[in-house]
C-alpha cells in the first residue's frame, strides 16, 4: 500500500478513503463496516489522519462497530487506540 500512496498526494488519498468509509458507515452501509479494518491499516501508515477519524467517529452509531470488534481490539496497544 505504501507504493500507491506516496508523498503529499498519498495523504490526500488516505483522507478520501477514510471519509468514504466512515460516511458509508454513518449512513448504515454494511460495505463500510467490511472495509473498516482497511481503514485501520491506512491509519497505521498515515498517523496524521487520526484527527480526521476522531472527528468522524462521533457521528457513527456504535452498533456499526460490532462486526469490527476483533480488528479494533487488535489495535488497542497502538496509537490509534487513543482516538
Amino acid at each position: 500500500m505504501r507504493n500507491l500512496f506516496s508523498g503529499d498526494k498519498g495523504t490526500k488519498i488516505a483522507e478520501l478513503i477514510i471519509q468514504s468509509i466512515l460516511s458509508s458507515m454513518k449512513y448504515g452501509s454494511n460495505e463500510g463496516v467490511k472495509r473498516f479494518s482497511r481503514l485501520l491499516q491506512i491509519v497505521e501508515l498515515y498517523p496524521n489522519t487520526m484527527e480526521s477519524i476522531a472527528n468522524r467517529l462521533q457521528e457513527i452509531p456504535c452498533w456499526m462497530f460490532f462486526d469490527c470488534l476483533y480488528q479494533i481490539t487488535a489495535h488497542l496497544d497502538k496509537p490509534i487506540a487513543y482516538v
